[in-house]
């Protein structure tokens, strides 16, 4: 049956992956785009951007992609069949680590059952990026562990470095808190052999392919400090990479810093993990006195990724993100202990109608059993089916709305530039197969090297399209070697302008930018040039209209880069 549900779950999110020629999972316009490389060897030439998140992808990660490509299947291909295998793995593992812990076959498939509705819900499974792999390694390390099974436990460790290297850091720090124990109040080594030679072996197995991501040098620049990412606009709220925010609940409990992923209760039957603590000191379940034998392997899941958590606070940036190391072990803990809690209320309940002496007692029990039942499935299983966009409820799939500009692109040549700031620029790699200048989507500013690069890029594009010179104007399309500019019905809309963090985050440029559209004496050179280099505009169509709101782009203008260095300043 857990089987049965992760399979629907996964047929759900595939009808969704393949809806229209123009999908594609958020995250993916990030970590999948330049694998077209696979396919199309020329594709993206001389690409800073799809250059860093190649060198920056893991090996193992880029490999398998690689090998499918190898295999006939395209890389968009492949990103949106992954999810629904890994779903299938971790329903395995999941059910295999909860049936350890408290050997109750209907817990084991509601805690599956709760995992898979929270995982579809969000990008990280979906993606098929790295971070997909997580819940799959993380389980079946955990499962293998707890086995002392060595064999498939340091299979596990050997590709957790090579595909998702967060997961290997977890379960280093799991083989490190394995060998402490509690005794009389005082912390002791373990007394079990096999425990050394398990935490031994694969220690040295994760030291060793995760060495190469400490010691070597990217050539993209050291990794941002927190002293100049303080100072800097795309980490502050409303930022690209937003970090530091002032409010300390939002803070602790954000995307990015914060210990638990918000919102947390999703689906809502995980709220019963909220009962577990109660129930693990003052209940005399006989099921509680199981689980306390059973659930070390829990405990020191939460305490490896409590450390790690504010290990990656200390060194900010070092261990990337704080959040990546609690989030998804939360989310694990609260499915179990919530499927645990659930039963074991059920059975006290049972338990306590059995020994009354009624004489209707029989009917009574028969009757109450079949209704909590009958509500616990509801709950378990109707709730995603009541819900209109799931799987993905909290961002993601992205749908391209340009099917005209697309087309028209990939009949260019692939060295093709376009100097383009509105929302599509991030959906252009993607279903065009032709390098934006820049795009939104991939302005991630941990790297100084790469940032740097990126935001001189942003800074000069914005000069240039509000420039009421054109000679400045063509003086940037020569330098960038530009073919040509995308502007849409907001690009010169300075209410839509004042309102787009993003291009906010890239001071003075921005609010030079605003000044000029609010107070331009004249028309900007590209609001001039739209009647005389115009060689594409669309409008969307009635199916894209319904995917956007009506402040977003409704209309697209495609001037011909060429075209704008013929044109003669007007006195």
């Amino acid at each position: 049956m857990s089987l049965l549900f992760a399979i629907y779950y996964g047929y759900l999110a595939l009808q969704n992956a393949f809806s229209g020629p123009y999908v594609i999972q958020d995250d993916a316009r990030q970590h999948v785009f330049w694998m077209l490389r696979f396919v199309e060897p020329g594709a993206f030439p001389n690409d800073f951007m799809a250059d860093y998140y190649q060198a920056n992808a893991p090996i193992g990660y880029t490999w398998l992609y690689r090998v499918a490509a190898t295999l006939g299947l395209h890389p968009y291909t492949f990103s949106k069949i992954l999810p629904p295998i890994l779903g299938l793995l971790g329903t395995h593992y999941c059910f295999q680590l909860s049936l350890q812990v408290m050997p109750l076959p209907a817990a084991a498939f509601s805690s599956t059952l709760m995992l898979n509705q929270s995982l579809w819900m969000r990008d990280d499974l979906m993606s098929g990026t790295p971070r997909a792999f997580l819940y799959v390694f993380l389980l079946a390390f955990l499962v293998y562990v707890n086995r002392r099974a060595i064999v498939p436990c340091l299979i596990v460790l050997v590709l957790q470095p090579l595909i998702y290297p967060v997961s290997g850091l977890i379960s280093a720090a799991i083989l490190i808190v394995r060998l402490l124990r509690i005794q009389a109040g005082r912390l002791v080594l373990t007394s079990e052999p096999q425990d050394y030679w398990l935490s031994g072996l694969g220690l040295a197995i994760l030291v060793t392919l995760l060495a190469p991501y400490a010691l070597s040098s990217s050539p993209y620049g050291p990794t941002i400090t927190p002293a100049v990412a303080r100072t800097m606009p795309e980490f502050q709220p409303g930022g690209r990479s937003a970090y530091f925010i002032n409010n300390p609940i939002k803070f602790w409990f954000g995307d990015r810093s914060g210990i638990i992923p918000t919102p947390i209760f999703t689906p809502p039957t995980m709220a019963f993990s909220l009962l577990f603590p109660w129930l693990w000191w003052r209940s005399h379940s006989p099921w509680i006195k199981l689980i306390r034998n059973r659930a070390a392997i829990l405990q020191q899941m939460v305490v490896a990724s409590f450390l790690l958590f504010f290990a990656a606070h200390i060194t900010l940036y070092t261990l990337y993100l704080p959040s990546r190391y609690t989030h998804h072990t939360i989310r694990i803990l609260f499915a179990l202990t919530a499927s645990f809690a659930i039963w074991i209320v059920l059975d006290n309940l049972l338990q306590f109608i059995a020994q009354q002496t009624s004489s209707q007692r029989a009917i009574w029990q028969k009757g109450i059993a079949g209704m909590l039942t009958g509500l616990i499935t509801i709950g378990l299983i109707g709730y995603s089916e009541f819900l209109e966009n799931f799987p993905g409820l909290f961002n993601s799939s992205r749908n391209g709305v340009g099917p005209e500009l697309y087309t028209f692109f990939q009949e260019t040549p692939p060295d093709t530039i376009i100097a383009s700031l509105t929302k599509e620029t991030s959906n252009l790699h993607a279903f065009t197969q032709r390098s934006p200048l820049i795009s939104p989507e991939l302005g991630l500013p941990y790297h100084t090297g790469y940032y740097e690069q990126f935001r001189t890029r942003v800074g000069d594009l914005i000069e240039a399209q509000y420039s009421d010179d054109l000679e400045a104007v063509q003086d940037f399309i020569r330098q960038y070697n530009i073919d040509f500019w995308l502007i849409d019905d907001q690009s010169f809309s300075s209410e839509a302008l004042a309102e787009n963090k993003w291009f906010n985050q890239h001071r003075p440029e921005a609010q030079t930018a605003i000044t000029r559209v609010q107070h331009r004496p004249t028309s900007l050179v590209l609001e001039q040039a739209k009647s005389a280099c115009t060689v594409l505009e669309t409008t969307p169509t009635e199916s894209a209209q319904a995917q956007i709101s009506a402040r977003d782009a409704q209309k697209f203008w495609l001037l011909d880069a060429g075209c704008l260095l013929t044109l003669i300043q007007n006195d």
